[in-house]
């Protein structure tokens, strides 16, 4: 190493006070201390300076800086960095010694000022790490034992910081999760099981009671695999004994709990080779289901048994599960004695103790099926009467009103011919068979347009039911104005209907609306609103409104609250809307008290 021969050094017997101030405060520090020029060369140094380089302090003033460390370039950087940015903090270094050793350090340094304010160097500490290093390479070596403890255990092991998040996992623990180390560290411990809650649940209770033995959870494996385990867990704590996360172990109990549950199971459970399709275990139910012996089923492949499916069909089946997913689906399995049995079944894969097989669950259907063709038999039946049903309702109505009309006919000319030779007692028979045959030739007009709602329907197509409403409002516009109505239409949306049936609804809850009014004029608000998978419409008014224990009546053909010289009609306004709207997939209802007016809704399908 080069020397400067040259050197003025601070006399350290100086007289000047100011000078002998600043050397005694330099001297004060047991810290290393040194000056630097803005060349980078030492202008001073303290006796710590000097020990720690083992460089006197002439030998060490007016050479460079950097010559004394491990690393010169970064020794220089850091410097240049006080000059450039007037300090730096906690910058590392290695110094140096001329016997070997090395002493790390931690520098603070600033810049200092002539009496002009001109920068002349850098003040420089630097404090001794060298514990702090010996203490960080015991807690590596440390680290690095317990991380080999940890990797000696085939269970999964873990530990988890107070706040829940995993702060170490072993090589068993990334097997289990699919996840790799680093995936899982930081991440919270309940994030990797079936049931969170319990998992959060489970941890807790150890920092509470300081411990848990077999806590049951299931961890869910990345590609969907399901592994119950039992856990043991314990806190564990620092050197003043707090208590700072917990230490827990996971046992896979998959093929105990396998066994206990599948034997237990009402359905039929078999565990089959993926590559063989032979069931390696299996049930007492799937035994009986299918009537061979164990020893007979030991032998079996699927196809033996699946009578729906082909051997390709299986395995294509089997090959879905090796990716994870999990196969439901429905076929036939032939018994022993040459018997059909509907089965739905359902298959994933499964690894136990290290072996991946097929976990099949199957369920007997059967009397399901048979269930299900004789509803469907029924059905068939219903729609058949039902259409007999309205089919009669036409032709009755249609064939009465023929003869009515005569009867009708032949009252009012006998009232035209002869009411001044009858007396007032005949005359008053004869109005009330007019008035009768009229309301018959009512009811009968309105059960044949019931008749046909679902018969004489138009398709449904895509239309704009504020163009339906008004051209109702256009309809209705006479009773509208004599009744001094005022009607408000919100926003309405485009559907999918029968617009002259959509008509119809709108035109007999508007008219019932304004009929069942009370002594204020009647306003009446239609709107509709977005709801799940349908729009609601509203009717509401400000009328007489329905006592709650008369909604479900109201919507029944012929059946009325009021007396008709009170309130006129058939009483088959609201059975027609309820027809309607149910043969569009929605319902209808009714909200309303006595006198408090009514909210008539009812719903279409949004699509």
């Amino acid at each position: 190493m080069s020397k400067r021969v040259d050197k003025k050094l601070p006399p350290n017997g100086s007289s000047n006070p100011a000078e002998f101030y600043n050397r005694s405060l330099i001297e004060a520090s047991l810290d290393p201390l040194v000056t630097i020029g803005r060349d980078g060369k030492i202008t001073d140094v303290n006796r710590a300076t000097e020990e720690t380089t083992g460089q006197s302090r002439e030998d060490l003033i007016g050479t460079d800086f950097s010559e004394y460390f491990t690393d010169p370039a970064r020794a220089r950087a850091g410097y240049l960095r006080v000059f450039e940015e007037g300090q730096v903090r906690d910058y590392p270094l290695e110094i140096r010694h001329p016997n070997g050793n090395i002493t790390p350090v931690l520098y603070n340094a600033s810049i200092f000022r002539d009496q002009s304010g001109n920068v002349a160097g850098v003040f420089a500490a630097a404090r001794d790490i060298t514990e702090r290093h010996r203490a960080e390479e015991a807690l590596r070596t440390a680290s690095a034992y317990n991380r080999s403890l940890i990797e000696a255990s085939l269970d999964p092991l873990v530990t988890i910081g107070r706040d829940g998040k995993i702060t170490d996992v072993n090589r068993a623990t990334e097997e289990v999760t699919g996840h790799s180390r680093r995936e899982l560290i930081g991440t919270d411990f309940s994030d990797y099981f079936t049931d969170p809650t319990s998992a959060r649940t489970g941890y807790l209770r150890v920092f509470e009671a300081g411990e848990v033995r077999d806590y049951p959870l299931e961890i869910r494996h990345q590609d969907g695999q399901i592994i119950p385990v039992l856990y043991n867990a314990s806190v564990y704590r620092d050197s003043v004994g707090n208590v700072i996360g917990v230490f827990a172990a996971a046992r896979d109990i998959t093929l105990e709990r396998y066994r206990t549950l599948y034997e237990q199971s009402p359905d039929g459970v078999m565990l089959i080779d993926t590559e063989t399709t032979k069931a390696v275990e299996f049930n007492n139910t799937m035994n009986l289901m299918l009537g061979y012996s164990r020893e007979e089923f030991t032998n079996l492949t699927i196809a033996d048994y699946d009578s729906s499916e082909s051997f390709e069909r299986i395995k294509e089946l089997i090959e879905k599960t090796k990716a994870g997913k999990r196969e439901t689906f429905e076929t036939i399995y032939q018994t022993k004695t040459r018997e059909k049995r509907h089965v739905l079944v359902t298959i994933q894969q499964i690894k136990i103790t290290g072996n991946l097989l097929i976990h099949a669950i199957v369920r007997d259907i059967t009397k399901l099926k048979q269930a299900e063709a004789n509803l469907a038999q029924t059905i068939d039946a219903l729609k058949r009467s039902n259409a007999e049903l309205e089919q009669f309702a036409y032709v009755a109505s249609h064939d009465l009103q023929e003869p009515l009309r005569m009867v009708s006919s032949f009252v009012q000319l006998l009232a035209e011919r002869y009411k001044e030779k009858l007396d007032p007692e005949a005359n008053k028979f004869i109005n009330i068979a007019v008035e009768s045959a009229t309301r018959m030739q009512e009811l009968i007009k309105d059960l044949l347009a019931f008749s046909r709602l679902a018969t004489r329907g138009q398709p449904f197509e895509r239309i704009d039911s504020k163009i339906v409403l008004d051209q109702v409002i256009k309809d209705l516009a006479v009773v509208i104005e004599e009744s001094k109505s005022k009607i408000s239409i919100g926003s309405l949306p485009i559907v999918f209907a029968d617009p002259v049936q959509l008509g119809q609804v709108f035109q007999n809850l508007i008219s019932n609306a304004i009929k069942f009014r009370s002594t204020r004029s009647p306003e009446v608000q239609v709107g509709a609103r977005q709801g799940k998978e349908e729009w609601i419409f509203s009717i509401q008014d400000n009328g007489i409104g329905i006592d709650p224990k008369y909604f479900d009546k109201i919507f029944v053909i012929f059946r009325r609250l009021h007396p008709r010289d009170k309130y006129p009609g058939t009483g088959i306004g609201l059975a027609t809307c309820k027809k309607i709207v149910e043969r569009h997939g929605g319902r209808i209802w009714v909200e309303s008290e006595p006198g408090k007016g009514c909210t008539f809704n009812f719903s279409l399908p949004s699509r």
